[in-house]
C-alpha cells in the first residue's frame, strides 16, 4: 500500500506509458494535467490534516481541491464541507463515497490542460485512475495512549497539575464528587428502569388498542371529517333553496301590493252628512217642540211652563246624544 504523510508537498504524477502527465492548477481555478515539470509550483500539492487537498503555491492558500455535484474538480475556498481524499494503492480516493470514487483523467484526455473529475475506482479502465505521490512518504501510525504516555513523561509539570488538584481537593469536595458520581449511577438506573416502564406501557397500549391504533383514529377521523362536510353542503343547498323561496315570495308580495289600490282613509262619522241620520234628528227636533207645546198649552203661566220645557228638553237630547256617541 502506498500512502503520503500529511503536510508534506509532493507531485501526484500519472502511471501509465504516456509521457509525463503530473496534477496541475488551470486558470478559473480548474484542475487538469500538464507535461511534468520538476519542482513547478502548479503541480506542488500536499494533503492537510484535515484530509483535505490543497495546493502549496501562496496564490491558491485557503482553497482546497472540491469534488462537485456534476463530478468536475475545481478548487473553492476550504471550509467544513470541503471534499476529503484518501491517497492509498497508487489511488486519490473521495471519501464517503459508495462506490468509491477516485481523481480520474476525463474522457482518457492526455493532452495538456485536460480536466480531471470524479468516477468510479472499480472500472473497467482502472489505468485512468492511478496516480503516483512523489515522494511517497509513509504516514506514522499515531496511537493515542502512547503518545499521552510520552506527553506525560516528556512534561513533568502536567503530571505536578494533576497531584495539586488532588492535593488542594478538600475531604468535603472529594464526598461531594463520590456523592455526585453515585447519583450519576443511580440516574442511569432510572433512565433504565424509566425505558423498561414506557416498553411497558406500550405493550399495553398494543394490547388494548392495536399495534398501530393511531391509523385507526387517522381513518376515524378522516371519516367523520367526510361526514361533517357531507351535512356542511346539505345544510348550504337547502339554505339556498329556501332563500329562493322567500324571495319569490317576497317578489309575488310586492307584485300584488302594487296592484292593491290603497285603502281608503278611515272617516269619523258626521250625522248631518248620513241623510237617514238628518232624517232622524229632524223627527226628533218635531217630536221635542210637540211635546214643549203640549207642556205648555194648558200651564197657567206661560213662561215658566216654557223654561221647564226646554230644562227638560235639553236633559232628553243631552241623554240621547250620549246613548248615540257610545253606540258609534
Amino acid at each position: 500500500m502506498s500512502s503520503i504523510s500529511t503536510g508534506r508537498s509532493f507531485i501526484m504524477k500519472r502511471i501509465d506509458n504516456q509521457p509525463d502527465k503530473c496534477l496541475t492548477t488551470l486558470p478559473g481555478d480548474k484542475v487538469g494535467v500538464w507535461d511534468c515539470v520538476k519542482g513547478h509550483p502548479a503541480q506542488t500539492w500536499y494533503l492537510e490534516s484535515d484530509r483535505t487537498l490543497r495546493h502549496a503555491d501562496p496564490g491558491y492558500a485557503n482553497k482546497c481541491v472540491q469534488v462537485n455535484m456534476d463530478n468536475s474538480i475545481s478548487l473553492a475556498p476550504c471550509g467544513p464541507n470541503s471534499t476529503k481524499f484518501t491517497y492509498a494503492n497508487n489511488r486519490f480516493t473521495v471519501n464517503g463515497t459508495n462506490p468509491q470514487r477516485c481523481i480520474n483523467l476525463s474522457g482518457r484526455d492526455y493532452s495538456n490542460g485536460a480536466f480531471v473529475d470524479s468516477f468510479v475506482c472499480d472500472s473497467a479502465q482502472p489505468d485512468t485512475i492511478t496516480w503516483i505521490a512523489s515522494p511517497p512518504v509513509v504516514a506514522p501510525v499515531v496511537n493515542r495512549d502512547s503518545t499521552a504516555s510520552d506527553c506525560r513523561i516528556n512534561d513533568p509539570g502536567l503530571t505536578k497539575l494533576f497531584q495539586d488538584i488532588d492535593k488542594c481537593t478538600s475531604s468535603s469536595e472529594l464526598s461531594r464528587n463520590n456523592v455526585f458520581g453515585g447519583n450519576i449511577m443511580n440516574i442511569t438506573q432510572d433512565i433504565k428502569d424509566l425505558q423498561a416502564n414506557i416498553t411497558d406501557s406500550l405493550s399495553k397500549g398494543d394490547l388494548l388498542f392495536g399495534a398501530q391504533p393511531h391509523n385507526q383514529i387517522t381513518e376515524q377521523v378522516t371519516e367523520r371529517n367526510k361526514e361533517l362536510k357531507s351535512k356542511k353542503e346539505k345544510l348550504s343547498k337547502d339554505i339556498v333553496s329556501k332563500e329562493a323561496i322567500i324571495e319569490r315570495s317576497d317578489q309575488d308580495f310586492r307584485d300584488v301590493k302594487q296592484t292593491i289600490s290603497e285603502p281608503e282613509p278611515k272617516k269619523i262619522l258626521r250625522f248631518i252628512e248620513d241623510y237617514s241620520v238628518a232624517f232622524l234628528l229632524l223627527s226628533y227636533i218635531f217630536m221635542l217642540l210637540s211635546g214643549m207645546y203640549w207642556y205648555t198649552l194648558d200651564a197657567t203661566v206661560q213662561t215658566t211652563a216654557w223654561i221647564q220645557a226646554i230644562i227638560g228638553g235639553g236633559v232628553l237630547s243631552a241623554f240621547f246624544f250620549m246613548i248615540l256617541l257610545h253606540i258609534s
